[in-house]
């Protein structure tokens, strides 16, 4: 029949199951990590151009103010200078 174990040898086998089942974990977790790097350093740089580029949005979203400004107030000083010149020559 079947060997009997003693109950020191019954722990002992515990204790070994229990370290298998912890070495399975280790080398589960170290191949995730192994797997999962890369992809968490692609995110990261994906993370980092996005944001260059909501910064750069940002910049050029306000130098187009900027320059929308400059031109309406260009724009207004033209229409003033024509409205001007138009009244000059009615007067003639």
């Amino acid at each position: 029949m079947g060997k009997e174990y003693t109950e020191a040898e019954m722990e002992r086998l515990a204790r070994y199951e229990s370290y298998c089942d912890l070495i399975d974990v280790i080398v589960t977790s170290s191949k995730c990590r192994r797997v999962c790097a890369p992809s968490l350093e692609e995110t990261e740089e994906v993370w980092d151009y996005s944001r260059a580029c909501v910064t750069y949005v940002v910049f050029d979203l306000d130098a187009t103010r900027r320059d929308n400004d400059c031109l309406r107030k260009i724009l207004k000083l033209k229409n003033e200078e024509n409205a001007r010149l138009k009244e000059e020559l009615r007067r003639r």
